[in-house]
């Protein structure tokens, strides 16, 4: 999704672009051919539009679909980070631990916890990336609705940029979390909480 919204917003730039120098050249009297080209335009404005809406849909739909797994599987893996990290605190206080025992227990937790690190790391990283995309269609509105000048475009580029105002994209499962960088920053100092609270009440 990320990449085809970044494919939307560098057709849109040059399309907004060249539709600028089009209106501000000089020798464009023929009021046919200009009608022409504002028609054709506008039809491929509207239908850029009409895909950037439905990527959103998608994008929605693909939440809603894995909502559940995504928030079942963030949950099962703060649990599991957060014992796993208990337990190597349990063996690395046992006494009579050698360094080779040390070492072992280590690598074991490092294989266990790593891997639902990384993924939990690259789903977020996808879906702040493909959020911001859809942010920079606005900006690039935003910006193209100064510079144009044909007044039927003008309305367009308003409906466009309303359109992404009022279809607002976030990737949160299930309601409970918004997938990005926010939210691995929460997800870090909870478990960070937990276990500190988790040793404290270990007997001694």
């Amino acid at each position: 999704m990320k990449l085809r919204f970044k494919h939307i917003n560098k057709i849109l730039k040059n399309f907004l672009k060249s539709h600028s120098k089009n209106i501000t050249q000089e020798g464009t009297n023929d009021r046919w051919v200009t009608s022409v080209q504002n028609n054709l335009g506008l039809d491929f404005l509207c239908n850029v539009r009409r895909v950037h809406l439905e990527l959103v849909i998608l994008c929605r739909n693909t939440t809603t679909i894995f909502g559940t797994p995504l928030a079942f599987t963030t949950i099962s893996f703060f649990v599991h980070i957060v014992f796993s990290l208990y337990w190597q605190y349990l063996e690395l206080i046992r006494a009579n631990f050698d360094i080779y025992e040390i070492m072992l227990s280590i690598v074991i937790t490092s294989i266990w916890i790593v891997p639902f690190c990384l993924s939990f790391l690259s789903v977020n990283y996808i879906c702040k990336e493909t959020v911001n995309e859809w942010r920079q269609t606005g900006v690039i509105l935003n910006k193209s609705e100064l510079e144009s000048i044909g007044t039927e475009f003008q309305t367009e580029i308003r409906n466009f940029s309303a359109q992404v105002q009022r279809n607002n994209l976030k990737f949160s499962p299930c309601g409970f979390f918004d997938l990005n960088f926010y939210f691995v920053r929460d997800f870090t100092a909870a478990v960070a909480t937990y276990l500190v609270i988790m040793l404290q009440n270990y007997p001694d």
